[in-house]
């Protein structure tokens, strides 16, 4: 009986696998050129004039140099010249997105505009980063800035203006969280709190007594994301570091502070240290990341990762022995769904990685944290300025 079930999983996942592996072929069609360097703009259609792509090129360029993102504009005469008759200009933009490599593969939050003249379509397409959160955002555009202009044969305006609203839409004004009230260690945001309130007591309690009796502080702040914070360009160490700044945790040269920031979606991590604080770093990047913090994040277990970490940073602290790791329960696993679960996004995952896409998973090295004090020096080639990025499949369409 078992292996009946066992053998129709197996069977289940192949099928599964083989009609989702199916439709990305590329075979046959063909893509206009990248621009060369500092350039974002190719006009197959001969819609934009001299002045306007030099906007364009303006533009996108001081977007790239303030927050890390490139805005792509291609016009073509239609999909039948590059041999795309069978494709739809969704499919179309995504494959010529990922042929170009548009955005970052660390800073995937490029944008390529696609106009097709003659089959009098339109596309945004977002870098995988963005997701589909913001698909919403990008019809509003092309609905309401675009596609009019369209419409009155106006498409050098519409382009224009189209840019300028995906400019201000990637622009968005850098946060940082504030320091939390006298007596409290801890901010997240409210009504998503990650921390249970044993967690927030156990944080306060530490705090208060490392305040009191070493005068050092130990504060924590969660946040959703760095997009939601408008850190695109910036790393979570980068982030961090100037969160401690904004919450003048560097300010007092005498008083010793850490800040444990970790950033939720992006599965990332990191610890920033006061310059003055002569802390063996290397236990807290190495020891206490890894062996005590590392293990209960990749499980979602923020209460225990915390609880962990934060007992060990304050033995290192008062110099004593390391407290022995505080297991999160294990949950039992529903065995059958588990398995076809994993089955199939490993054949999702397989065909990600195939297609340069960024996975479900994720991998130790690249994801959940980066080591206390790491610095990032992040740098890509490519013409355009940009290379390593993929499309994620979010964005928005218009015809007229």
């Amino acid at each position: 009986m078992k292996e009946n079930i066992l053998l129709r999983l197996v069977q289940y996942s192949l099928y599964l696998a083989f009609i989702y592996l199916i439709p990305y072929s590329v075979k046959g069609i063909s893509f206009p050129d990248k621009p060369a360097f500092e350039k974002f703009v190719v006009d197959r259609a001969n819609f934009i004039g001299t002045e306007a792509e030099a906007s364009i090129n303006e533009i996108s360029q001081s977007l790239l140099r303030q927050v890390k993102i490139p805005i792509f504009v291609v016009t073509i005469t239609s999909l039948s010249k590059y041999d795309a008759n069978s494709y739809s200009v969704e499919d179309y933009a995504r494959n010529l997105f990922d042929h170009w490599g548009i955005g970052y593969k660390d800073h995937n939050y490029g944008i390529l505009l696609l106009i097709s003249k003659e089959d009098r379509k339109a596309r945004i397409e977002l870098g995988a980063e963005w997701g589909r959160t913001q698909d919403h955002k990008m019809q509003k555009i092309m609905d309401k800035v675009i596609i009019p202009k369209f419409k009155e044969n106006d498409f050098e305006n519409g382009i224009l203006e189209g840019v300028i609203a995906l400019q201000n839409f990637a622009n968005v004004k850098l946060t940082y969280l504030t320091k939390p009230n006298e007596g409290n260690f801890i901010a997240q945001p409210l009504g998503k709190e990650q921390i249970n309130d044993v967690g927030i007591k156990h944080i306060n309690g530490l705090g208060q007594s490392l305040q009191s009796d070493t005068n050092s502080s130990l504060y924590v702040a969660l946040i959703n994301s760095l997009k939601e914070q408008g850190a695109y360009h910036k790393s979570i160490s980068e982030y961090t570091k100037e969160t401690f700044q904004n919450c003048n945790l560097d300010e007092n040269k005498s008083q010793k502070n850490i800040l444990f920031l970790i950033s939720v979606r992006d599965r990332k991590a990191h610890i920033e240290i006061s310059e003055e604080w002569n802390l063996n770093k290397d236990i807290i990047k190495d020891e206490i990341m890894d062996g005590f913090i590392m293990s209960e994040l990749l499980k979602g277990e923020y209460t225990f990762a915390l609880k962990n970490g934060l007992n060990a940073i304050e033995a290192n602290i008062r110099g004593k022995k390391m407290p022995v790791l505080e297991r999160s329960p294990i949950r039992k696993p529903f065995f059958l769904i588990g398995l076809l679960g994993v089955s199939f996004f490993s054949f999702v995952t397989l065909d990600l990685c195939l297609r340069g896409k960024k996975s479900f998973f994720y991998t130790r090295t690249t994801s959940w944290y980066t080591k206390t004090m790491d610095s990032v020096n992040k740098s890509c080639s490519g013409k355009g300025g940009t290379g390593g990025g993929s499309s994620g499949g979010g964005g928005a369409s218009g015809s007229w």
